[in-house]
Parts: structure tokens; C-alpha cells; sequence
């Protein structure tokens, strides 16, 4: 592989090739003081050796020099993957001069044009959130060549995701991280590389002890900020926002609702985040908007990506003029999304004195120090909690 460096002192780019006998050549000045000129120059270097060697009829020759070093390496330990991925590209571009390495930007571009003729339209949305994430936090990476991206790369970018004033979310960000890794994934199965940089465990410890923007404080909203949202909101949007208020439910909980959920004037669900059951007596208002209603609830909610529907309900919440960020009492800074529906419905139960056990019940939470004491609420109980929430 060629390589373009600078020496101590002088101003010019100087590049370095293997020769057609698989030995590196002495050092070339280039004579230029532009990086991007020096590489093409190498580029062509290296291509009129790989032509050279094919019209010699050196390349078996070339083979054999490239196989005996991996083996040298080998028998010394020294042979990593990202050394051995390096002689297989030489070995590829000495087979077959015209081959060009894609790189990790264009490879995703082609991918998701791809993809677009026969997946959802919310699927290809997130599949492009995630490339332009990527390329903000990892610009070096998504020019890398396919082959040559390593767990290094990965691992810096999932914490830069999630740090500075740009962080985000964990959640979205392992979600951008498998979008990443299905990538990879097909990049293995069309030969192009070996093994997957971002399945390593050492990446789901970057997500972990990187997390910082899931330590920021949730604030609730306001009885008159939650009548704005359901002035803009479309039908299932009110929908999602109502069930929000009166039951503390998760978003994409409310989202996968069915009918089947229904139990009388009850709401029978089982979280997806904590595996949960909880069962919530229906406020009336909830009751209304449920009226004559089957099958999905959501029936276009439920089926967009967990970070589409975010960005939706943050949409919603500028059209309704309700602010992202808020100031409570004391003076404490905090954030507001679809989450913040959820402590507010815990908010104004605590508002209206309901014991916090109860509150837990509802809202299926678990905490060892309770959990005994909350367990055995009867309904006429959980009903008293729901019918304190005042309608919006």
C-alpha cells in the first residue's frame, strides 16, 4: 500500500510504494506541499507498478512475497487483523488493477438508496439520521475505505454522540450504532471485510460509560402546555398524548396499543423497556377518544422508528409553541419531550396526595424497597388515583 508522509524540516509530501517484486521502494518527493495532490500522485505511482508487474509476469512472484510475509507474522504473533486485512487489499488490487475501494460514506449512500425500493419509508428516515450523525461525530471514519475501518473508530464515535453539547440520547445512540452494524454486517456478506468493528463488547462499554445525556433532569408539563399540544395535534397524535397524560405510559408502549389491550374500562399493558404489567383504570376523557376504535390504535405511529416518532412530538411541541426547555421552582433547568407526559401524570398524582406506592403501581415501575408494600392495591384504589387528574 502506498503511504504519503513529511519529513522533519522539508515542506514537500513524500510517498512511499511497494514495488512489483513485493519490496517497498526508496521514498519520493513529491515536490508538493498539498497533501490531497501528494496522495493521487502515490495513487498513480503504485497503479503503474501494479501494471508493470502484470505485463513482467511478476504477479505470482508479487503473491508469493505478500503470503510469505503473513506467514512470517504469523509464526512471530504478530499478525493482526487489521495488518492481514491490509495485505488482502494489496493482494485484491494486484489481481485485478481496475478494483477501487469504496468508502465508508458512499458505501452507506449506495446502501440506503438501495434499501429504499423495499422498506419503509420511517426505516430509510432513520437509516439516514443515522449516516448524517455518523458523519458529524466520525467525518475521518466515513471516509475511510469500507475495509479499513477499525473498532477504534467506532468507539470514538459513540462517544463523541454522546458528549459535548451536541450529545444524544443513549437509546439513540445504540440505535445509530446498529444501524452501523447492519451496514458492516452487509459488507461482510458482499466479501468486502472480514469481520464487524462495531460488534466488539468494548463498544456497548462506550455507550455505558459514556452516557451522559440520559443524567439530564425530565421536567413535566403543564395542564395548559398539554391543551396546546392536542390543538395541533392530528387524531392519533391526541391520541398518543392522552394516554400520555392519564397513564403514564412510554412512548412506544402507547404506540404498539391495541384493542386487545382493552379490559372493560381498564388498560391491561406490558412494557417492552421493563417487561411490566400494568393495569390502569381509563380516565373519561381517555374513554372519549377511545370511542369505537379497533385494531391498532397508531396504526402509522407504531410502525417509524423510535427516534422519528421523538422528532415528530418535537415538531409538535414547536407548532404548539410549547418550549423544550423549562425552569421549576428552585430554579432548576430541564428538558421536555414525549417523556415528560409521564412525569407529569406522576406529577399531578403527587400533587393530588396520592402515596407514592400507588403511583409506582400505575406507572409500573420497580424499586426493591417498596415493591412488597405496593403490590396488593385494589382497584377501587387505582381508580381514586386516575379520576384526580384533572381533563385537558
Amino acid at each position: 500500500m502506498a503511504t504519503v508522509f513529511q519529513m522533519p524540516g522539508r515542506p514537500f509530501w513524500f510517498y512511499q510504494i511497494t514495488g512489483a517484486d513485493g519490496t517497498r521502494q526508496p521514498r519520493i518527493s513529491t515536490k508538493t506541499t498539498n497533501k490531497t495532490k501528494a496522495k493521487k500522485m502515490a495513487a498513480d505511482a503504485e497503479a503503474k507498478e501494479r501494471e508493470r508487474a502484470l505485463k513482467g509476469n511478476t504477479k505470482g512472484k508479487f503473491f508469493a512475497r505478500i503470503v510469505e510475509n503473513a506467514a512470517r507474522l504469523a509464526e512471530d504473533g504478530k499478525l493482526s487483523a487489521d495488518k492481514a486485512e491490509e495485505m488482502i487489499r494489496e493482494l485484491r488490487q494486484l489481481a485485478n488493477p481496475e478494483f477501487k475501494e469504496t468508502r465508508l460514506a458512499e458505501y452507506w449512500r449506495d446502501w440506503i438508496a438501495h434499501r429504499a425500493r423495499h422498506l419503509s419509508p420511517s426505516t430509510i428516515a432513520n437509516s439516514r439520521d443515522a449516516f448524517k450523525k455518523w458523519a458529524a461525530v466520525a467525518p475521518a471514519m466515513m471516509q475511510l475505505p469500507v475495509t479499513a475501518v477499525e473498532i477504534k473508530h467506532v468507539r470514538d464515535g459513540v462517544a463523541a454522540m454522546q458528549t459535548g453539547d451536541s450529545a444524544i440520547a443513549t437509546s439513540t445512540a445504540s440505535n445509530y450504532v446498529a444501524e452501523l452494524r447492519e451496514l458492516l454486517d452487509n459488507a461482510i456478506e458482499e466479501r468486502l471485510m472480514n469481520h464487524n468493528p462495531a460488534r466488539s463488547k468494548s463498544i456497548r462499554r462506550t455507550r455505558k460509560f459514556t452516557a451522559t445525556k440520559n443524567k439530564e433532569k425530565v421536567g413535566p408539563f403543564t395542564p395548559d402546555e398539554v391543551r396546546n399540544l392536542l390543538e395541533f395535534a392530528s387524531d392519533e397524535w391526541k391520541g398518543m398524548i392522552l394516554f400520555g397524560y392519564f397513564s403514564g405510559l412510554r412512548m412506544m408502549d402507547i404506540a404498539r396499543l391495541n384493542e386487545i389491550n382493552l379490559d372493560g374500562e381498564d388498560l391491561v399493558q406490558t412494557s417492552g423497556k421493563t417487561e411490566t404489567q400494568t393495569r390502569t383504570p381509563l380516565h373519561m376523557q381517555l374513554r372519549g377518544w377511545l370511542q369505537g376504535r379497533k385494531g391498532d390504535f397508531f396504526p402509522n405511529i407504531r410502525v417509524m422508528a423510535n427516534s422519528n416518532v421523538s422528532t415528530a412530538f418535537s415538531n409538535l411541541m414547536k407548532k404548539a409553541g410549547v418550549p423544550r426547555e423549562a425552569t421549576l421552582p428552585g430554579g432548576d433547568r430541564v428538558k421536555r419531550s414525549f417523556h415528560s407526559l409521564r412525569h407529569t401524570f406522576t406529577s399531578v398524582l403527587a400533587n393530588a396526595g396520592i402515596p407514592a406506592e400507588v403511583r409506582m403501581k400505575l406507572t409500573g415501575q420497580k424499586d426493591s424497597d417498596v415493591h412488597s408494600s405496593y403490590t396488593h392495591h385494589d382497584h377501587a384504589t387505582l381508580k381514586n388515583a386516575v379520576i384526580q387528574i384533572p381533563s385537558v
